[in-house]
């Protein structure tokens, strides 16, 4: 799991079948995670806006969070962050 912020939104003419309905997001990764890229592409399973901090999951959870193991996705937004304990 890691921490980031929602910058963006991608769509596209053409797509699997399997996405229909799910928003795809950009999603830059915090200071503290270092993945090697600038940004992840994430299915929206919570309503997330740009702006807004995201606990963005991977692996085979995303698939669960889409209710169908069959979606190609390796990450989605599990959680909209309103605050954090120190």
């Amino acid at each position: 799991m890691m921490l980031g912020v929602v910058t963006g939104q991608v769509w596209g003419a053409r797509h699997c079948d399997r996405l229909r309905g799910h928003k795809l997001l950009l999603v830059r990764p915090t200071a503290a995670y270092r993945l090697g890229q600038d940004h992840v592409v994430a299915i929206d399973t919570v309503g997330a806006e740009v702006g807004q901090i995201v606990v963005v999951c991977f692996g085979s959870p995303p698939r669960w969070l889409a209710r169908d193991t069959r979606v190609p996705v390796d990450a989605a937004v599990a959680a909209i962050v309103d605050g954090e304990a120190r």
